[in-house]
């Protein structure tokens, strides 16, 4: 794994080869079994979505959490904690990144096809990845 810190032109950090090939495994298990048209939901369900022409992304997504009791149940939410451990050892000296605690996460999964996209947007949260 490969960790990079950045202070321009805002703070961000840079990671490579965040999982191993067994994690990616699990991910990609995962990931055919949920992607599926069927059990996918059109972009209405985010509410962060939208600017005041309506819909900012033409894509499918699924929150995880509203599938899954038990974040064990659920390769993806199983491995993505690592991302958690990273942000405290890149040692990074923003305040962001040092005093990161996760009080709330939730995982989301976008799928997009052909002419899918996310237009130029701001998060309302913290932390993406």
């Amino acid at each position: 794994m490969d960790i990079k810190n950045y202070e321009h032109p805002f703070p961000y950090i840079i990671v490579e080869n965040v999982y191993t090939d067994d994690e990616l495994d699990l991910i990609w298990e995962e990931l055919d079994f949920l992607c599926h048209p069927h059990k996918l939901s059109d972009p209405s369900k985010a509410e962060s979505a939208f600017d005041e022409n309506g819909p900012i992304k033409k894509n499918k997504l699924l929150f995880l959490d509203s599938i899954y009791s038990d974040r064990k149940f659920s390769n993806i939410m199983s491995v993505n904690r690592k991302i958690f451990g990273i942000l405290k050892s890149s040692n990074h000296q923003h305040w962001t990144f040092s005093n990161f605690s996760p009080t709330l996460d939730t995982t989301m999964i976008s799928y997009y096809e052909n002419e899918g996209h996310y237009k130029k947007h701001q998060d309302s949260t913290v932390l993406t990845a």
